[in-house]
């Protein structure tokens, strides 16, 4: 059985690990970190290492004890005679006010079919003592102490071993577990060790080094085979209505199903149902539950259903999370006037964003001038702060038009709400076709609303490779009428002269 220290949790697991770590009160005594993609580290326990946590094949046979040494620590002395403590491939504690020390963690995996009832610590030993580290304190303000990385951390069951209370050392436990259902339907102990204890009133410091366990582990063909709710998000108020599958693939038995709503952010049950008991279960057994969320706070939550034996073993457990508050929003109205434009004229950009969830929405309207490559010419950026649900926004941009290098142009507008964009609305605007300046194939190249020798002039330049033209110029250019308009030259230049002798001399 293969033991590897605990790093970051891989983001491809089915359920992500929501940690429960309490002392006997039942209250949660201190945060553990969570991994957030956009860079939000949380209270808690982070990483100082940067290893992967994989997900791994458990090997056949289940564990059952465990010895691990504690790599010894090391004090690394800051400039400002702090010393920070760190066990190599630890971790680091992290509560507001308490001193940053390290801890450490480990896993096992367990194959398919084997459940851990119990974690027992059987020997702790190796304790060696040292004094006079001036360890810093833990502060969530600006500047103050926290490490910047952080690990996902949680479990499905936990359990914790507590000193006492009332003394000053820190921390407080001996060590916690978990377990991780993964993605394959094996599951992954996690056993975090609390070796080096701190007391801040005289700098005296105690580090363990040696740890033996025992695991109770049971045998269980029963599994809840799948977890689903309805809808992944419910207006508030409304039923959520959960579709649950038992399955058992051993011997006929009974199995208790109890099934509770936790609150995602505080990890405690806001609700439960009945237990039900499936007398001699064989094979798989199907049935619905439905939560009345009236009265309820708008939030994530998540179902949670634990199998048990008559005896009160654990055989399976599985989360399933779910939002209460449905927050969406959609473009009612996007408007581009005039729909064809002259050289110079301002084009008036209207786009309308209503709410069309259950909560106030915030985001960032974005609306792009597009040129005919599909080049952003010019962008407009608006803020949506705290929209009522069945209230809109509107929002007006004026482009102006007296620089433009093309003929036609793509105005898409979009809102960015919660790392996501909405479905984009868009209008395709067009040089006015009736136009005296710059129209396609008219000889205006300088667009100046009239043809002249300015114009050949500027044709001729561009043919000698003297100067460049806009996509635009050369259009109106293109007298005669090249499939593609940037092969311009000599002979519309000589279009444009017999145009201004017709002009001036039209019996010519």
């Amino acid at each position: 059985m293969s033991i590897e220290q605990k790093h970051e949790k891989p983001l491809n697991h089915v359920n992500s690990l929501q940690s429960r770590n309490f002392n006997d009160s039942g209250e949660k005594r201190y945060w553990i970190a969570e991994y957030n993609l956009y860079g939000d580290p949380k209270y808690g326990l982070a990483t100082t290492a940067a290893a992967a946590f994989p997900l791994r094949a458990a090997a056949s046979v289940p564990q059952i004890s465990l010895d691990i040494v504690v790599p010894d620590y090391e004090v690394t002395v800051r400039s400002n005679n702090e010393d920070h403590v760190r066990i190599p491939g630890g971790d680091v504690i992290i509560e507001e006010g308490k001193s940053l020390v390290p801890s450490y963690t480990v896993t096992v995996d367990y194959p398919l079919g084997y459940k851990v009832q119990d974690v027992v610590l059987t020997d702790r030993s190796g304790m060696t003592a040292a004094t006079g580290l001036n360890i810093p304190v833990a502060s969530m303000e600006p500047g103050g102490q926290t490490p910047a990385e952080s690990v996902e951390t949680g479990s499905t069951i936990s359990g914790v071993l507590s000193l006492n209370g009332d003394d000053p050392w820190w921390p407080k436990d001996v060590f916690d577990w978990e377990i991780c259902e993964n993605a394959d339907g094996t599951s992954t102990l996690i056993i975090r060790l609390y070796p080096f204890y701190y007391n801040p009133a005289t700098t005296d410091v105690k580090f363990y080094k040696n740890y033996s366990f025992d695991m109770v582990v049971i045998s269980s063909g029963v599994k809840v085979q799948s977890l689903r709710t309805g809808q992944h998000a419910y207006a508030p108020g409304e039923d959520v209505l959960v579709n649950l599958r038992v399955n058992n693939s051993g011997a006929a038995q009974d199995v208790i199903v109890n099934a509770a709503v936790l609150s995602a952010g505080s990890e405690k049950a806001v609700d439960g149902f009945p237990l039900r008991t499936l007398k001699g279960l064989t094979g798989a057994a199907s049935f619905s539950l439905s939560w009345d969320s009236r009265g309820f706070e708008s939030g994530q939550y998540y179902v949670e259903v634990t199998l048990r034996d008559t005896s009160g073993k654990l055989l399976d457990r599985k989360t399933k999370m779910f939002t209460l508050g449905k927050s969406g929003g959609e473009i009612t109205r996007f408007a581009v006037t005039p729909p064809s434009f002259h050289i110079g004229d301002k084009v008036e950009i209207s786009l309308e964003y209503s709410n069309t969830g259950t909560e106030n929405i915030s985001g960032t309207v974005v609306v792009k001038v597009q040129n005919d490559s599909g080049g952003v010419i010019e962008q407009f950026r608006s803020n949506i702060i705290g929209l009522i649900p069945g209230n809109s926004a509107t929002f007006n941009y004026f482009w102006d038009t007296s620089r433009v290098e093309d003929s036609s142009y793509r105005i898409v507008g979009y809102v960015l709400q919660e790392s996501q964009a909405s479905a984009p609305a868009g209008v395709t605007i067009a040089l006015d076709p009736n136009t005296q300046c710059g129209r396609e194939n008219s000889g205006d190249v300088n667009l100046d609303c009239r043809v002249d020798l300015a114009d050949g002039l500027m044709l001729m330049q561009y043919a000698a490779g003297w100067r460049e033209l806009t996509n635009l110029q050369k259009k109106a250019g293109n007298i005669t009428r090249h499939q593609d308009y940037h092969e311009v030259g000599i002979a519309d230049v000589v279009e444009i002269l017999g145009m201004l002798v017709k002009s001036h001399w039209p019996g010519q």
